[in-house]
């Protein structure tokens, strides 16, 4: 039953995963081209940075003000990387709804970092004797994770005491580069130098609005020794040797930010791993990609108070449960499992007041939280785990959930649970068939809603998800509908049983029938009482797909949304 429960939900992952991947990508193509050179140019400039503009937290123990400038002027932004949920594929989103505006994006705000990474002072892990270059060396501090940066120079070798080179200092910097580049765009507040490692601004695409946060680094080329166990530690086929070689390629970067216990310290500096959680998420399967889904749901929706924990930390607990279960595991019959073991995993930190850092496992993300507060957030964690099902039956059913589902679930849980064999797979049949035409449609909309470059990159690229007229998750839902069906002689296949030579008739009629009933919960109830009442006639079947979108444009119409046929397109689109 289980596995029945969690088939009727669907994430946009699960069919529009490729698509959105692939304009993520474009867009972080388009981000280099079109404002890293800018803005890239502008840092190198000399006046850029002066002392008026330095910021006066700055003292004497840190950094002179004139030699602070000459170290600025020689840093200069030599990439940016978009980061976040939105981009790595792991966001809770919805697609575009059927039902869909004319005007905008449909879907969700998101969130997404932009990592601007500067270069030009090469960091070192130990102390070389001299040099005829400034450097940064690495001197560890209290806090595992957390670094300060020394100036290594030929100018302070007579110092007596250390000099540091401030995080405030190249914050500062970012954001003078960007205000004289004109780089915050389509920004309603200005950006803001606060104790967050952060600037705010925000862009729109074809895949909605993205509130950005621009963060700020220094990058190292060689793997961190703080971080050199992660290299040959004992785990269970993820990540592959290949990926931890990539990984270690990168080396690490420095966020210019202090321990969440230290908000006044200017010195400290995050090491981050930023591009390597990437390359590790980019590589998981799609039940990895399933599972974190209704777990990272779960989180969202009953460990969200007190507010202590983040999605970040959530990754992590991601991370090491990969780490832990063989990689055989995660398949899609064993989905259920998968989604327990990251909740096991999270509930075992939290009863220990842990959650380490996958790449550096003595640093614990959670040591600032009161030891109270984490003692009521594992509470919770285990009266989930002992309840993962029902709970995410419960939260499905809410409207703050992300994922994709026609049915109430709490409903659809009891006739499965009460029900005879015979009526319970007619029953999940109507389900599958209704995710099938919500698929069908669904892909129609990303067709319409996304641009002409990415429509094309996706045909180059034969995408499954909206490359063909039935995308593949839409066939895998028609055909478990015609397999759960108690009498299969009411189809027609002709020899070479392909999804255009199936006669659905029986299957057009059976579904008007489901909808009506009150487990019933998404937009085809509607779309049928408009065409009742436009008609003047009760609606017995639902005509072949073609024109049953003509159904869909009537009801689009009536709520003053965009259309859905290929025939209103501005260009043209040939499906196979």
């Amino acid at each position: 039953m289980e596995d029945n429960i969690l088939n009727c939900i669907m994430f946009d992952q699960d069919c529009f995963l490729d698509v959105r991947m692939l304009a993520a990508d474009k867009r972080q193509r388009q981000w280099n081209l079109e404002f890293l050179p800018e803005v890239s140019a502008v840092s190198k400039s000399e006046t850029i940075y002066n002392r008026h503009e330095t910021p006066s937290a700055i003292g004497t123990n840190i950094i002179t003000l004139d030699y602070g400038n000459e170290i600025l002027k020689s840093l200069w932004i030599s990439n940016t990387v978009l980061l976040g949920s939105t981009h790595d594929g792991l966001y809770l989103e919805k697609g575009f709804p059927i039902l869909c505006s004319k005007e905008g994006s449909e879907v969700n705000d998101t969130d997404l970092d932009i990592l601007f990474e500067y270069s030009g002072i090469n960091i070192q892990q130990e102390q070389i004797s001299s040099t005829s270059n400034s450097t940064f060396c690495i001197e560890k501090t209290k806090f595992h994770g957390y670094v300060k940066l020394r100036i290594i120079s030929p100018e302070l070798v007579h110092r007596t005491s250390p000099v540091y080179f401030p995080a405030k200092a190249l914050k500062q910097k970012l954001f003078t580069d960007l205000k004289t580049s004109n780089f915050f765009i389509s920004t309603n507040v200005e950006p803001v130098i606060g104790e967050s490692p952060a600037l705010g601004g925000a862009i729109e695409d074809e895949l909605g609005i993205h509130y950005l946060d621009y963060v700020v680094a220094l990058t190292m080329n060689e793997w961190p020794q703080m971080a050199k166990s992660f290299i040959n530690r004992d785990r269970h086929g993820w990540p592959s040797q290949v990926l931890i070689k990539n990984i270690v390629d990168q080396g690490c970067g420095f966020v210019a930010t202090a321990h969440p216990s230290c908000k006044n310290n200017d010195l400290q500096w995050r090491m981050s791993f930023a591009k390597s959680e990437q390359i590790l998420v980019r590589s998981l399967n799609h039940t990895q990609v399933r599972a974190y889904l209704f777990f990272k749901s779960l989180f969202r929706l009953h460990l969200s108070e007190p507010e202590c924990l983040s999605s970040y930390m959530m990754k992590n607990v991601l991370f090491w449960t990969l780490e832990l279960i063989p990689l055989d595991v995660w398949s899609p019959e064993n989905i259920m499992y998968c989604v327990e073991s990251i909740v096991d995993v999270l509930c075992a930190y939290l009863n220990e007041a842990i959650i380490p850092n996958f790449f550096l496992p003595n640093q614990n993300l959670i040591d600032h939280i009161k030891e109270k507060t984490i003692k009521k957030v594992a509470e919770k964690a285990n009266d989930l785990q002992d309840n993962v099902l029902a709970m995410i039956i419960k939260y499905a059913d809410s409207s703050d959930f992300k994922g994709t589902f026609e049915v109430s679930l709490t409903l659809l849980r009891v006739k499965l649970l009460t029900e005879p064999e015979e009526e319970r797979d007619s029953l999940l049949s109507m389900v599958y068939f209704s995710m099938y035409l919500y698929l069908r449609l669904q892909a129609r909309r990303y067709q319409i809603k996304l641009t002409t470059q990415t429509i094309e990159e996706c045909f180059k690229e034969k995408l499954n998800s909206i490359n063909s007229t039935v995308p593949r998750k839409a066939a895998w839902y028609l055909m478990k509908a015609i397999v759960l069906q108690p009498d299969l002689s009411t189809f027609k296949f002709d020899s070479v049983c392909n999804l255009g030579e199936i006669n659905l008739s029986c299957m057009r009629t059976k579904i008007v029938d489901f909808w009506r009933i009150p487990l019933y919960t998404g937009i085809f109830k509607h779309i049928v009482e408009d065409q009742e009442f436009i008609t003047n006639e009760r609606i017995v079947s639902i005509p072949s797909f073609e024109k049953f979108l003509e159904w869909v444009d009537l009801t689009c119409n009536f709520d003053g949304g965009q259309e859905i046929r290929f025939d209103n397109l501005k260009y043209p689109i040939i499906l196979d």
